[in-house]
């Protein structure tokens, strides 16, 4: 799982300098759009299977053949949605582009659900060099046609064709990897459902914090905004969504095993906290401490309006990076009900800060905004988490105050140097970025 998090990023941030160079906002600001919009309708879909089969102790063969229709079906009708709304949502947004766009993305969104549900075996049997493969390999060869393309059309396009060639190879290999054919199926869909609805409920609230921020800031500032916005969220929060999702990934089918015994699954959670920590935490402080010269160096002077938001945003990713483990936790205790909790708290307070600021303070409000609710909802996090495994604060503080120390201490001194370097260039970028590992 660590390196396909290094492998990934490495190949997503050479993808983001050479897109963010050869396109500009709007052209991002469409893509988050339809994705926006498409993820609504995936939504149909958001029933987890897969996760009802990594926790479930001993899942037959037809409770995956009843996962794979179960996705089938609702992939198709999910597909038939997205090409029933794409004029009406390009009416919404006043973008006719959005039409075609949403158009392509429909068939993405019907392969998606012919994926071999099989494959969950990876996860569950801990076989994480097979699961490697599976994820990394679609992401390379996206990354081999979008980068060409883009440097041909000059256009958003380019991101389209990559994000379906993405989801068509995945498909594929999925089959290759785990040569096992699912058949069509409703025997156990009872079984799945008793859990999987929790689930479904917890992705579309999830949709509701993501997606519904792209479509207020969309609507509300148009798609030079959201194309700002949505780059922005994307390199901000790169640490805690890439460096602590592998990790994540990993401990999930590690903890139902532990489950049963409370002491066994508490130290579990605490130590993976304390890795997230030790990784993630320094690595969004970080992109703060940078933004500044990292914006005009890396994305180039196009994009230098996107400094205060990106070091909004990433102060909203290092408070948030600490409680990513949660997730994972409730679920493998068969508790999804906490994680919907927790996510309505975070949806009453999000939206209405998103749509009250981003009006009011253009697209900076929106990174405000995020920032406000994860330090409302982080303390009442921590306290369901706490009564759950019967820990108190001391023990949490205890292995996380380190690197919080550190990281502050971090962004202090590369703060100070960058403001009393002459250029923003390579040469200052590379040299605060070695003094904030340093430190």
């Amino acid at each position: 799982m660590t390196l396909f998090t290094l492998a990934s990023r490495l190949q997503g941030l050479i993808s983001m300098i050479i897109l963010a160079r050869l396109l500009v906002p709007d052209d991002f600001g469409i893509i988050a759009m339809a994705m926006s919009m498409i993820a609504g309708v995936e939504l149909l879909t958001a029933f987890g299977f897969e996760v009802v089969l990594i926790q479930h102790p001993d899942p037959k063969a037809h409770h995956f053949h009843s996962a794979w229709t179960m996705n089938v079906i609702l992939a198709s009708v999910a597909a038939l949605a997205a090409i029933a709304l794409a004029e009406p949502i390009a009416r919404f947004f006043d973008e006719p582009r959005l039409t075609p766009v949403m158009y392509a993305l429909s068939v993405s969104a019907f392969v998606n659900g012919l994926e071999n549900i099989h494959v969950v075996w990876f996860q569950k049997n801990l076989e994480f060099h097979r699961d490697f493969l599976f994820r990394f390999l679609p992401r390379l060869g996206s990354f081999i046609v979008t980068i060409p393309l883009a440097f041909y059309l000059r256009s958003y396009w380019a991101l389209v064709a990559g994000m379906l060639f993405a989801t068509i190879s995945s498909v594929v290999l999925s089959y290759y990897l785990r040569p096992v054919m699912p058949r069509l199926s409703l025997a156990g869909v009872r079984d799945l459902l008793g859990f999987s609805k929790w689930l479904f409920v917890s992705n579309l609230l999830g949709y509701g914090i993501i997606r519904g921020s792209d479509i207020i800031v969309g609507r509300t500032l148009g798609s030079f905004g959201l194309g700002t916005y949505s780059l922005s969220f994307e390199i901000a929060t790169l640490p805690t969504t890439q460096l602590t999702a592998p990790i994540n990934r990993a401990v999930f089918p590690g903890y139902p095993k532990l489950a049963s015994d409370l002491n066994l699954i508490r130290k579990g959670f605490l130590d993976v906290t304390g890795v997230i920590a030790a990784i993630a935490l320094p690595a969004a402080i970080g992109i703060a401490a940078v933004a500044q010269v990292l914006v005009p160096v890396v994305l180039g002077e196009k994009w230098a309006h996107t400094i205060p938001l990106i070091e909004i945003l990433a102060i909203y990713g290092a408070v948030g990076c600490l409680l990513t483990n949660v997730g994972p936790l409730f679920n493998a205790m068969a508790r999804p009900q906490l994680m919907t909790y927790l996510q309505i708290l975070g949806l009453m307070t999000l939206l209405p800060a998103v749509y009250y600021l981003s009006k009011e303070m253009g697209v900076v409000g929106a990174g405000w905004a995020f920032l406000l609710t994860t330090f409302i909802s982080t303390p009442v996090t921590i306290y369901v988490v706490m009564r759950l495994l019967d820990f108190r604060l001391s023990a949490l503080i205890s292995i996380v105050w380190r690197p919080i120390l550190a990281a502050c201490l971090m962004y202090w001194i590369v703060s100070r140097f960058i403001s009393s370097s002459d250029e923003a260039d390579w040469v200052t970028l590379v040299l605060a970025c070695g003094i904030g590992a340093i430190t």
